[in-house]
């Protein structure tokens, strides 16, 4: 499934819902929330903490560490919580991302250019 929440909610939804019917009651679903791992040590840094809650109350039922633990039972899952947590890092992607097209291209217009090469008798020491 999508890592998503929006998709991931949805889905959750029908399985309750329009597709309850068709499915067995004890029906247990996993979800991969794709939890980018900041501290790269697991359990250290918090970043990728998940709040779960009850799927009957409805009440918080605890907080997992999501990099240590990707795949995640789809009915405990906050997806309010999982949007905010995977949007937390949108600005570091962007300028992470920009500054790696800039380089890529920037090593692309140098493999393009002629090459030069210095005869022995014009370099200078």
């Amino acid at each position: 499934m999508s890592d998503n929440p929006a998709s991931m909610e949805r889905m959750s939804g029908a399985l309750r819902t329009t597709l309850r019917h068709l499915l067995k009651p004890q029906l247990k679903a996993l979800v991969a929330v794709n939890s980018p791992m900041q501290c790269m040590m697991k359990e250290v840094c918090a970043q990728c903490l998940c709040q779960h809650h009850d799927p009957e109350t409805k009440l918080p039922a605890g907080i997992v560490f999501s990099c240590f633990n990707q795949h995640q039972p789809l009915f405990a899952v906050d997806f309010g919580n999982l949007k905010a947590r995977q949007g937390q890092n949108s600005v570091q992607e962007k300028v992470s991302n920009l500054w790696l097209n800039y380089l890529l291209d920037d090593k692309a217009r140098h493999l393009h250019e002629p090459s030069r090469i210095i005869a022995a008798e014009d370099a200078v020491d």
